[in-house]
């Protein structure tokens, strides 16, 4: 009796849940339509974004892929392409009625001409522009249905980053 309660439970509590959600076209359109820093001085090191950073989904468990070309010149030297990639979170910020990419992290900065002590200065200043970019854009906001819906649930069960698509799951209060 005890293990059909559970279940029925389990099975009631998965009905009642609701999900929204977003795919990586969404937020790569949202992140193409973002403004874009022309350039990025940090000491020695002057970048500029070549286009909008790419999107990607479901290659790292609960990270969002992040790659993008860029132009990096070291002092009184000419610029030069590189890229880089690296992974970002997703959270929902309850007054803005959003979600948002939040921490990331620049793991690789391709670029031959930089010299290995400069590597880790590159990736310090992209990871903190690549912050300062997302915490000002919402890569998905509700439409105002979906906001009186997700405030009759309250309750953000999960965050699901799966291949080319975000889950957000939503649970009776």
């Amino acid at each position: 009796l005890a293990i059909q309660l559970l279940i029925a439970g389990s099975a009631l509590a998965a009905v009642n849940e609701t999900q929204i959600t977003f795919t990586v076209k969404d937020i790569q359109a949202v992140i193409d339509k973002a403004p874009r820093s022309k350039s990025l001085i940090d000491g020695m090191l002057v970048m500029s974004l070549e286009d909008s950073p790419v999107i990607t989904l479901g290659d790292a468990p609960n990270r969002v892929g992040v790659s993008a070309r860029l132009f990096i010149q070291i002092a009184g030297t000419k610029r030069l392409p590189a890229r880089i990639s690296g992974s970002a979170s997703i959270i929902y910020i309850e007054s803005k009625k959003s979600f948002f990419l939040v921490a990331p992290s620049v793991e690789s900065v391709t670029a031959s001409f930089i010299p290995s002590a400069l590597e880790g200065a590159a990736r310090a200043a992209i990871t903190n522009r690549l912050e300062k970019t997302f915490s000002k854009t919402p890569i998905y906001t509700l439409t105002e249905r979906r906001a009186k819906e997700w405030t009759t649930w309250r309750s953000l069960k999960s965050i699901e980053i799966r291949r080319g698509e975000v889950i957000a799951t939503l649970s009776p209060q």
